[in-house]
């Protein structure tokens, strides 16, 4: 579950998790791990292997719980508050979060004017005006701050998906791992792809005369790499929209500019 943030002072928006975060948990492990199985060789004592392994585990664990809670507070001391306080999401979000402050309505509201000018109509202008034809925005400009994300949702159960507009540093640093989170988000075809480059390698990594397939079987992954780092995200929203789901705000700024980023992929 994600709750919208807004800067009022900006009007830009963040997207943060609440509960688990597993991008974290498992840089953490991956950089942990090592050491503390390292740690346990070079003391010498191989029981502490395993309680050093655990023990990281356990610590990366706690930090990934801790990590959004503490971006929470963060973006709350400088400003951010929660875009729609009554809001399921932002309930949740307090109960999880529970050393946020205790205002979390929207900081510096508007204040309204104490007295208004007196309003006149130009007739010939207002003519004018209505008889000129408007002009469309040729793009679509706004302010945002960190990675803009766009929500889409299953008519038939409810279900909401954020989906990133732009790269993805998840499928940049995982989908070498046998094309793992692209199985996740149903691009089989895509994560297949991975596989069979990975099944290539271990085979011809065996035999030195080999090598120079090796070297095609790398640039060939780390061009898939770069490749569905840039288009995974609207591959993503792809396979969801022709799978009924459909843009949560369709008349949305976000919307609008996912769809003028994703228009080779996205027609809906």
């Amino acid at each position: 579950m994600k709750v919208l943030l807004t800067n009022a002072r900006t009007g830009a928006h963040k997207h943060i998790t609440v509960g688990f975060n597993w991008p974290i948990f498992l840089l953490l492990v991956l950089a942990l791990l090592p050491i503390a199985i390292a740690l346990g060789f070079i003391l010498g004592i191989k029981a502490l292997v395993g309680g050093f392994g655990a023990a990281a585990v356990i610590l990366s664990q706690h930090l990934a719980r801790r990590a959004n809670e503490a971006r929470a507070r963060r973006l709350f001391s400088l400003g951010w508050r929660f875009a729609d306080p009554s809001s399921l999401e932002a309930r949740q979000a307090q109960q999880a979060w529970t050393l946020l402050p205790t205002d979390t309505s929207l900081a510096d509201p508007p204040q309204a004017s104490v007295s208004q000018p007196d309003f006149t109509l130009n007739e010939g202008s207002f003519l004018d005006a209505c008889a000129t034809e408007a002009q469309a925005p040729q793009r679509i400009y706004f302010y945002q701050e960190g990675p803009m994300k766009v929500p889409l949702t299953n008519p038939r159960t409810g279900e909401v998906k954020f989906i990133k507009i732009g790269w993805s540093w998840t499928l940049f640093f995982f989908s070498v791992f046998l094309g793992l989170p692209l199985f996740l988000r149903r691009l089989y075809m895509w994560g297949a792809v991975f596989v069979v480059l990975n099944i290539i390698l271990l085979i011809v990594q065996q035999d030195v005369r080999f090598m120079p397939i090796a070297l095609m079987c790398w640039l060939a992954q780390f061009g898939f790499t770069i490749f569905i780092s840039i288009k995974g995200n609207a591959l993503t929203a792809r396979n969801l929209l022709q799978k009924g789901w459909r843009f949560a705000n369709p008349d949305a700024v976000e919307t609008k500019y996912a769809k003028n980023r994703w228009s080779a992929e996205v027609s809906a």
